[in-house]
């Protein structure tokens, strides 16, 4: 705290608040305070925030290891996962481009998907890849290769 004489106007700086106080307590007539508030500094961001881009792009996928269902919206910077019930998709507002909503055929397909209503294309998929992982495991079988 900044305190200054009254009689001489000498200015005494950077003097313990508590002690600045404790005179102005006892000399109220001889002393004045000079800064009525304390010095902060002025809070600056560390960074510059990123604009949000034009577009984003959504798309439904699985998680490899649970199984469970999502709707990933990215911008190209960050990406986003929405992993709730089907009837609040439509709802969730993915912080991308300045707020927006996963499309109408992106929700849809997210909701065949929970609902266990596969997509066709991807069951036509899944059979060949299962055929042709069992046809592997046949093969290893009759080489006498270890099974896990």
């Amino acid at each position: 705290m900044d305190i200054r004489v009254k009689s001489t106007g000498r200015e005494l700086r950077r003097i313990d608040n508590g002690t600045a106080l404790l005179l102005m307590e006892m000399f109220p007539e001889a002393l004045e305070r000079i800064n009525s508030e304390p010095a902060t500094a002025p809070v600056r961001a560390l960074s510059n925030p990123l604009k949000p881009l034009a577009t984003a792009h959504f798309n439904v996928g699985q998680h490899p290891q649970s199984g469970e269902f999502f709707i990933r919206g990215t911008d190209g910077r960050s990406e986003l996962f929405f992993m709730g019930e089907p009837s609040q998709a439509a709802t969730f507002k993915f912080a991308l481009c300045g707020g927006c909503y996963a499309p109408p055929e992106i929700i849809e397909q997210y909701n065949r998907c929970k609902g266990g209503q596969k997509n066709p294309e991807w069951l036509a998929d899944k059979a060949l890849n299962d055929r042709a992982d069992l046809e592997a495991r046949m093969k290893a079988q009759a080489r006498g290769e270890k099974i896990q």
